[in-house]
């Protein structure tokens, strides 16, 4: 969102005559303008926004005409390098009456799905939904300090339900996850997000771990989930759903992780089943995953072995397995561990 000469402030005060002279409320439009300054997302943005040639027509301004000024625009590079401009106009926004709770309507995702009807991809969002699902962390701060809820859901008219069922932090988790930029997870989670952040009640490790992209991520990853435990983001979950997290956790490379999740919370409400899963998805992982031995003896000992928990023959088929799979780091482990499992139960 750029502007040309001084447009933003100019409309604040446009509005503000139109109000002193006419009665007119200005404050529909300043927040479906707050919100469109707290989008960095579509594919296109307002870059260049001429308000003062629709001075006529201001009061009616809508969000089609907005999109028809979202399409002539250029890149999401403009929008992000506006981010000066959108943050001091959000703020002149929000001092004149703009109320940051307040859901507007934009679009589903961030690129036009061309088979769908455009009403199946609008949706009503807070701007602070808006902000963090955009990584726009200056924003978020601004929200939130002028009073945004941290947990509101943005929703339309009865007749219109549509909304993002996710929260400003599980919105924030899915921008986070593959640029490991954890400042706005951070002012979310400090200003009282809570770890239950979707219409269904569901955690923000169960949203986690559900996602297609869970475990590759690595850096990013570990550091994201260090930050939500820190905040008890473990203590939601039954012994089920934190089983079953760990277990997805397990994959090659995930090594810092994995401690992490043990340092955090406790292993020993795991079942055999469990713990067999765990190094079978570390041993075999799905996808073209690299060998990490070191992490399969770390789940052997400190999670099979510590607990008087092991199973030989099953290791033994597994080097099996590996050996003709080719994963000879994977199968020479196993048969050491074996090996040293028989030497340590003399």
């Amino acid at each position: 969102m750029q502007f040309d000469y001084d447009d933003t402030w100019w409309l604040v005060d446009f509005c503000q005559h139109l109000y002193r002279q006419r009665g007119y409320n200005p404050i529909p439009l300043y927040n479906r303008l707050l919100a469109a300054a707290c989008d960095l997302c579509p594919p296109a943005v307002h870059n260049r926004l001429s308000l003062r040639q629709q001075q006529d027509r201001l009061y009616s301004l809508t969000w089609d005409e907005l999109d028809e000024l979202r399409r002539r625009a250029t890149a999401k590079r403009d929008a992000e390098e506006s981010q000066d401009l959108r943050v001091a106009f959000a703020a002149s926004l929000l001092h004149h009456g703009a109320n940051p709770n307040e859901a507007e309507r934009t679009y589903r995702a961030s690129m036009p799905v061309l088979d769908l009807n455009i009403r199946d991809r609008l949706v009503y969002c807070t701007p602070l939904q808006l902000a963090a699902r955009s990584g726009f962390t200056r924003m978020v701060r601004v929200l939130l300090g002028r009073g945004a809820d941290c947990n509101k859901i943005g929703r339309g008219p009865t007749a219109d339900p549509q909304h993002f069922a996710d929260s400003p932090l599980m919105l924030a988790i899915d921008r986070s996850q593959p640029d490991g930029n954890l400042e706005t997870l951070r002012l979310l989670l400090n200003a009282g997000a809570s770890l239950r952040g979707d219409d269904n009640g569901t955690s923000v490790l169960e949203y986690l771990r559900e996602k297609e992209s869970f475990g590759y991520h690595r850096e990013p990853l570990t550091a994201m989930v260090e930050l939500l435990l820190r905040h008890d983001a473990a203590t939601p979950l039954t012994d089920d759903q934190w089983a079953a997290f760990v277990t997805v956790a397990c994959t090659p490379g995930n090594g810092r992780l994995c401690k992490l999740l043990k340092a955090a919370h406790t292993f020993d409400t795991f079942q055999p089943a469990t713990l067999i899963a765990m190094a079978d998805r570390v041993a075999f992982p799905p996808g073209e995953a690299e060998e990490d031995p070191v992490l399969l003896v770390w789940v052997l000992w400190d999670c099979w072995y510590v607990r008087g928990f092991m199973d030989s023959p099953l290791l033994i088929r597994w080097a099996e397995r590996a050996e003709a799979d080719g994963r000879n780091k994977i199968a020479r482990a196993l048969r050491v561990f074996v090996t040293m499992q028989q030497y340590l139960s003399r």
